[in-house]
C-alpha cells in the first residue's frame, strides 16, 4: 500500500479526495466541515491536526492515529476509539457529539472534554487521569472500574459514576455537580 504524508494543508469541503489504495499521514493539517461519515481511517495518522465542524461518525479508526489532534464542534457518533492505535494518543473535544462512542481500556492522557455530549459513551477500564469534562452531557455514559483519579466534572448533566467501581481518589466535582451526582446514591443536599 502507498503512503503519503501531507503536511501544513487546509481543507475546506469537497477539497480532501482520498485514495483507498493509499494510507495518509497528516501533520499540522486544518480540516473544515469535512465529511468522513461511514470512511475507512484505518492506519491514517494525524498528529497536531485539528477538526472543525467535521462529521467522523461511524468512521473505522482500526490502528488510526491520534497524536495532539483536536476536534472543535464534531459529530462523532459511534466512533470505535478503542481500535485506534494507542502510541501518542493525545485528543481534546470540545462543542462535539460524542454520543454512543467507545473509549474502552484506553490510557487517555489528561484529555478535555468541553461542552460536549457524551450520551451512552462507554469509558469501562478507560484511563481518565486528570482529565475534565466541563458542562457535558453524561446521560447513561459508562464508567465502569475507570481510573478517574484527579479528574473533573465541572456543571455537567446525567453523572453516573460509582463510586465503588471505578477509582475516584481526587476526582473534583463542582457544585452545580454535586447534587447531581449525590442524587444516585438518593442523597440530597438542603440549603438552610
Amino acid at each position: 500500500m502507498l503512503f503519503e504524508h501531507i503536511k501544513d494543508q487546509t481543507y475546506q469541503p469537497d477539497e480532501l479526495f482520498l485514495d483507498p489504495a493509499k494510507l495518509y499521514h497528516f501533520e499540522n493539517c486544518q480540516f473544515n466541515a469535512c465529511s468522513f461519515a461511514n470512511t475507512s481511517l484505518a492506519s491514517y495518522q494525524f498528529t497536531d491536526c485539528v477538526f472543525t465542524s467535521c462529521d467522523l461518525s461511524n468512521s473505522n479508526l482500526l490502528d488510526t492515529n491520534f497524536a495532539e489532534v483536536n476536534f472543535i464542534d464534531c459529530k462523532l457518533l459511534g466512533l470505535n476509539f478503542d481500535a485506534c492505535n494507542p502510541l501518542l494518543l493525545q485528543m481534546s473535544f470540545e462543542s462535539s457529539n460524542l454520543s454512543y462512542s467507545v473509549f474502552q481500556n484506553l490510557k487517555l492522557k489528561p484529555t478535555l472534554f468541553k461542552h460536549c455530549n457524551l450520551t451512552e459513551v462507554d469509558f469501562t477500564q478507560t484511563q481518565l487521569s486528570e482529565s475534565r469534562f466541563i458542562d457535558c452531557q453524561l446521560f447513561n455514559t459508562v464508567f465502569q472500574n475507570a481510573l478517574l483519579e484527579s479528574t473533573q466534572l465541572i456543571d455537567c448533566l446525567g453523572i453516573n459514576v460509582d463510586i465503588c467501581n471505578n477509582y475516584v481518589k481526587g476526582m473534583a466535582l463542582s457544585l452545580n455537580s454535586v447534587e447531581e451526582f449525590l442524587s444516585q446514591y438518593g442523597i440530597s443536599i438542603i440549603n438552610e
